[in-house]
């Protein structure tokens, strides 16, 4: 008898082989999603902990805008001593110009560590002379090893560093996580402003050890990149030791102006002694007077100490790319997860009704109930088991995989460390399970409460009625034979009909969040540069020259062929805090004398896009998506925090339109409030003619080279950061449409499928009466179109509000998205929906085409 039951489970999987097809692939299609979204995020921050651990990535950076002499890295290790220091290294950094090829390339080089924030050698070795140099691995299509380069270092922007060598030799190819972002190198006062690649010397290889930056380690139990603790133990030892570090720079400011003061006073008593007849004229000798003005515009010494998330660039965005796909994580796959379990659900309890007759059968010829229904239970556990493991591995292996790849294009990591989510996989594959296995069995062993007589019988067929269009007679009369059938059969078959208008409403949802993200993002940086933002770049002062030498420089600049306008400004870099988030928040303080003067750069305009009246503008104007994530409004205090830690804060007066970067706007009297010194000019904003790239590398080449610049800072610059964040973004919404277009697929086939097998007496019925293929087929895909209709109308409203919950969270913290669904993105979802249904036409013709008449008309209704 086990044999006879065993071939019997056998026949079923020939038979009802597409039925079993579609069942596992629905299941393999959620449990993919779902597991490959989950362990994406995890896998990403696994991967980058692994490289910061492999490079000793430091939990902060101390940067000084003087060199630090023995006695101040004795100071400094002394309060790191005291306050949870465990290692530290100094490092001394200059900018140079790579002469070797046709075109100059701008160099970061530096001294490498061995105990903090380490190189990692992929070819070659570390320098062993003065005269060897290890470079970015990424530069090994363009050079090789011993190669000799040539780089020219300029005294002007270097002040305080010097490389005497102008020849150097490769003997190594390196990766650095302090250089992340592939694209974002850092600033520089030389040629057009951009690092673009960087390199490795000797300390020895420094003619004069004046290092600027130490490299610091905290005593940590936990080092885990992006983990929560972590970050906010880290910044709490920043924090405090950013006071402690600020009066050692008030100590060595203080000193350096007694030594200028000194040598002052020196000599005038010289130049006194040889004209003691004439004590005027000396004091107005020309020699004394720029020494004198020189002592003036001494800037002050500056240390400032900074976390991870704020020096090094690219491990903040690379945090947040993963802390977006956990984002996407909590919503999209359990909709997609949803939609596959429901029409599976059906499927599988469809099949248990199918079987009654043989239910009875096998009971009457002695077999058990869990015999009986073994076939089930077989069924549904390898349907299951199949799609967990396929969705599973091809989850893991191949979704995580290619997210990752889209999303880490623009970093320096290695391949994903792609770890299985046992906790996702147990979840996910125990609800398909559940869901391939319950419901037949359940459905199965509610029939065999019968009697086996009852079972061998067929069922009575339900009473026929009206279906509620009929008693719209006017309506109905005038539908054609076809067309009431049609309607009938969709309104007789519920549980199908609900089953696919479900399906596709979820489907349609998907496909139109998928779309509607990328229309949110499509387009606003270009609109934020084109009518909010109008100035090209930002040519930063160098502290030694005066009001008059400003005003001198800003002539030259206005006067250059390219420069449409300028104005004087304060820029500077402030960060806000969210009370739920421990990591800074960049903004960019941009102060003018007016508003007005202001206005001709930035065009500040409410988020009703009206123009903001800059008369009564009696406060500092932030941009929206700042005020949302500090929630604030409009008369409220914002409070932030310059770079040397002191808190500060201002009345908002106004809330403008911007949709990339955090931006705080002020004028000379708020500026004066804030920080209780008049307002003095730092930067010169620059507006150009033409704005594309090259009049602005020729621009920013211009401007380093005169001597009152200190650096330039390049609006594309910042727009092409944004928009490498939204490409990974746009990447990831490719893959959610081709995952979603293969649900529909699925989910259109599979209910198809039945509707076909459930009536193949039906259309064995209107081949004899001779009906032609066409007219067969027809009459299913009719109410195929007809339900998928609904669903798509349906799936428009359920995707409107799916687009617009993930887009509150899903954008970067700086950016402000358009909530907005273009037209196209309804017409494309519900034109790709419709193709899937006509593809299913297709394959289900054939089949129809191959149903045998004779059986089918000897069947049971």
């Amino acid at each position: 008898m086990k044999k006879t039951l065993h071939k019997n489970i056998r026949r079923e999987f020939q038979f009802s082989f597409s039925r079993f097809l579609s069942v596992t692939l629905l299941l393999a299609l959620g449990v993919f999603v779902l597991v490959g979204l989950k362990s994406t995020g995890p896998d990403m921050r696994l991967t980058a902990n692994h490289y910061y651990q492999q490079h000793h990535l430091a939990d902060a950076q101390l940067t000084s805008n003087f060199p630090l002499s023995k006695t101040d890295r004795k100071q400094i290790k002394k309060q790191l001593q005291q306050h949870h220091g465990q290692r530290w290294a100094a490092v001394q950094q200059q900018d140079g110009l790579i002469t070797t090829g046709s075109t100059p390339k701008v160099i970061r080089i530096q001294n490498f560590t061995t105990n903090l924030a380490q190189v990692h050698i992929c070819q070659g070795h570390l320098p062993r002379q003065n005269n060897q140099l290890i470079l970015n691995v990424r530069d090994r299509h363009r050079y090789h090893l011993g190669q000799w380069l040539n780089i020219k270092f300029t005294s002007e922007h270097n002040a305080y560093n010097n490389l005497p060598k102008q020849r150097w030799q490769i003997v190594g190819f390196v990766t650095s996580s302090d250089y992340l972002d592939k694209s974002q190198l850092g600033v520089t006062p030389l040629h057009h402003g951009r690092v673009q690649t960087f390199g490795y010397v000797r300390r020895q290889a420094f003619g004069h050890w004046q290092p600027t930056i130490i490299k610091i380690n905290f005593k940590l139990q936990l080092r885990k990149a992006y983990n929560q603790s972590y970050e906010q133990q880290n910044q709490k030892y920043v924090d405090r030791l950013q006071p402690l570090v600020n009066r050692l720079a008030a100590a060595k400011t203080r000193s350096i102006r007694q030594h200028w003061q000194a040598i002052f006073q020196h000599q005038l008593q010289q130049m006194q002694s040889l004209n003691p007849n004439n004590p005027a004229a000396v004091v107005q000798a020309p020699q004394l007077l720029q020494l004198q003005q020189r002592i003036a515009h001494l800037p002050s010494v500056s240390y400032t100490i900074q976390t991870r998330n704020d020096y090094d660039y690219g491990y903040r965005t690379f945090g947040e790319e993963a802390q977006r796909i956990d984002i996407l994580s909590r919503v999209f796959p359990y909709v997609f997860f949803l939609v596959a379990l429901i029409v599976c659900f059906t499927t599988m309890s469809r099949m248990a009704s199918e079987k009654r007759t043989e239910l009875g059968v096998l009971t009457g010829l002695g077999y058990s109930k869990p015999a009986a229904v073994e076939v089930f239970l077989v069924y549904g556990f390898l349907s299951g088991l199949l799609g967990s493991i396929l969705g599973a591995y091809l989850g893991t292996k191949f979704l995580a995989v290619k997210i990752y790849q889209a999303y880490s294009a623009n970093y320096a990591l290695p391949a994903l460390w792609a770890r299985p989510a046992w906790k996702w996989i147990l979840i996910a594959g125990t609800i398909a399970l559940m869901v391939a296995i319950v419901p037949p069995l359940f459905v199965a062993f509610r029939e065999l409460q019968e009697n086996v007589a009852d079972l061998l019988q067929p069922l009575v067929p339900t009473k026929g009625g009206k279906i509620f269009l009929e008693k719209w007679t006017g309506f109905w009369q005038r539908l054609s034979f076809k067309y009431q059938i049609a309607l009938r059969n969709i309104f007789r078959y519920q549980m199908r009909m609900l089953m696919t208008i479900i399906g596709i409403f979820g489907c349609t949802a998907l496909l139109i969040t998928g779309f509607g993200i990328r229309d949110s993002l499509t387009g606003i940086v270009a609109t934020q540069y084109q009518k909010l933002i109008h100035y090209d770049a930002v040519a930063l002062l160098s502290p030694q020259i005066n009001s008059e030498q400003q005003l001198a420089y800003q002539k030259k600049v206005r006067q250059h062929h390219d420069v449409r306008q300028t104005q004087l400004i304060n820029y500077q870099t402030v960060y806000v805090r969210s009370p739920k988030i421990a990591v800074n928040q960049e903004v960019t303080a941009i102060a003018a004398p007016t508003y007005h003067q202001l206005n001709h750069f930035v065009t500040l305009k409410n988020p009703r896009q009206q123009p903001l009246n800059l008369h009564k503008l009696s406060g500092i104007v932030i941009t929206q998506k700042l005020a949302a994530a500090q929630h604030v409004a409009v008369g409220d205090q914002l409070k932030f925090q310059d770079q040397l830690g002191h808190h500060l804060h201002g009345r908002v007066a106004a809330i403008s339109q911007m949709y990339a970067g955090h931006f705080i706007f002020l004028a000379g009297p708020q500026y004066r409030k804030i920080w209780q010194q008049p307002l003095t000019a730092n930067a010169l904003m620059i507006k150009n003619r033409q704005r594309s790239s090259i009049p602005l590398d020729h621009l920013a080449t211009w401007l380093n080279h005169q001597s009152a610049t200190q650096g330039v800072i390049r609006s594309d610059t910042i727009k092409d950061a944004v928009n490498y964040i939204l490409d990974g973004l746009n990447n990831l919404i490719l893959i959610i449409i081709i995952c979603s277009s293969l649900l529909a697929l699925v989910v259109l086939y599979t209910l198809t499928n039945m509707n076909v097998d459930e009536r193949k007496r039906e259309l064995a019925t209107m081949k004899v009466l001779g009906f032609s293929q066409t007219e067969v087929v027809m009459s299913i895909f009719r109410e195929t179109l007809f339900l998928t209709g609904i669903g798509i109308l349906l799936g428009f409203a359920g995707g409107y509000g799916l687009h617009h919950y993930i887009m509150q969270t899903l954008p970067p913290q700086n950016v402000m998205v358009l909530l907005r669904l273009k037209p196209t993105n309804f017409l494309i979802s519900t034109l790709m929906t419709f193709l899937f249904a006509i593809i299913v036409m297709l394959i289900m013709a054939y089949k129809i085409q191959k149903v045998d008449m004779l059986a089918a008309l000897k069947e049971t209704d």
